[in-house]
């Protein structure tokens, strides 16, 4: 079974954690070559060209990152090295914690990391950094120690300033304990008020650095483009990986959301931590419906590789097997085809795309190969992997004769 510890190759688990570790780096040097910039993603190119300009996008007065990173990045001198090191550092750190906060088989971990999260780590970007925050955070609330999680959430209020939503997801599970346990804890509302003031001072940089308080949201400044209505996916593959990652995006929040009602009503009992990744998961729906970013990576970062959700995900699978049924998750994934369908103009040949993100859910949620339908989702699944590596390679090849 994908959470059984028994059986255990500790020779394994290093030797896969090791290949894991030197993917990532090599994945994070090589953004850095001139010729195959564009070849990993389309951020890959923005980041080399902001890399040469001293991290300022714009203007010079423009930062290109938030507090954290540009400071991270100034004491390692830019070099490239250090700076893929740092980020591989921070990543794998943040995969340990919540490694020892769920306690499951590290293979099956960084299975599920390396394929859901494939093309957004291998950036020196804020990733990292919001990731190992996130775990931190997770930690200190799963520990019950207040100075871990503190230090989490200014992390995570550093890193990113969508990360105001931390306030308000401490909120609700502070109305939500009182409702089902009947105690007030109010260390609660002093979580939900440092991660505002976090934020606060995240906003004080950018006013302080641009002029501007929002300069964040500024993207005709920041980033040099117009936002438009509607989503666009900067990659080739277009329409069918935009609908892929927003059904399976889309899917996760009506299942934290299912979750949640699920506490409230005392059909389940749940750990403050599995709680809390439920309650910020949720708030990410009306972001989603209501987007306005040029395009769905950014926010598919916060939700695809978020520590929440990695730590969301593991904890109802091994502590709730029973909670997702086939029928639900197949519900789930029709209403978020349908409702992406409607107000993202998509075509409707992404019923394709559909399908894929039916099996990608299937496999998530129920993979313990047993019977026929299961080993033939995860052969599929597996074989539209596969393509995808021969299709980046193929890339790969090609930008190498390019270049040479």
């Amino acid at each position: 079974m994908i959470f059984d510890n028994k059986n255990d190759n500790s020779n394994l688990k290093l030797i896969a954690f090791i290949v894991f570790l030197l993917v990532i780096f090599i994945s994070g040097w090589a953004i850095f070559a001139n010729n195959l910039a564009n070849f990993f993603i389309w951020d890959a190119g923005y980041y080399h060209k902001i890399s040469i300009e001293n991290y300022n996008a714009y203007s010079k007065d423009t930062p290109a990152f938030f507090p954290l990173l540009p400071l991270i990045i100034a004491s390692l001198k830019q070099n490239q090295y250090l700076i893929t090191l740092a980020n591989t550092f921070f990543l794998c750190s943040g995969a340990i914690i919540l490694q020892k906060i769920i306690k499951i088989d590290l293979k099956w971990w960084m299975f599920i990391i390396l394929t859901s999260h494939f093309f957004y780590f291998f950036l020196p970007y804020t990733e990292s950094i919001f990731f190992i925050g996130g775990a931190i955070l997770l930690a200190g609330i799963h520990k019950k120690q207040t100075a871990i999680t503190c230090l989490g959430i200014a992390i995570c209020s550093l890193s990113r300033p969508v990360f105001v939503l931390l306030s308000f997801s401490f909120i609700v599970l502070f109305f939500i304990e009182w409702y089902v346990s009947k105690k007030r804890n109010y260390t609660l509302i002093f979580y939900s008020f440092l991660a505002l003031f976090t934020t606060a001072c995240h906003f004080s940089y950018l006013k302080l650095k641009t002029g501007n308080w929002m300069a964040f949201f500024d993207a005709q400044k920041l980033w040099g483009h117009k936002i438009e209505k509607g989503i666009t996916f900067p990659f080739e593959l277009n329409h069918v990986a935009v609908g892929f990652f927003l059904i399976i995006a889309f899917v996760y929040c009506l299942v934290a959301i299912y979750f949640v009602l699920n506490v409230i009503n005392f059909k389940i009992k749940s750990d403050r931590a599995t709680l809390f990744s439920a309650i910020f998961l949720s708030s990410f729906l009306g972001l989603m419906i209501n987007i306005q970013t040029p395009d769905f990576s950014g926010l598919n970062r916060y939700i695809l590789c978020s520590p929440f959700f990695v730590y969301f995900l593991i904890a109802i699978k091994k502590n709730f097997p029973n909670l997702f049924s086939n029928q639900k998750i197949l519900l789930f994934s029709i209403i978020a085809a349908v409702n992406i369908a409607f107000w993202s103009n998509l075509p409707l040949k992404n019923i394709i795309t559909f399908f894929f993100s039916t099996i990608y859910f299937y496999f998530f949620y129920f993979f313990i190969p047993q019977t026929k339908i299961s080993k033939m989702c995860f052969y599929l699944y597996c074989l539209l992997l596969l393509g995808l590596q021969i299709y980046f390679l193929n890339r790969f090849i090609h930008f190498l004769w390019v270049s040479g």
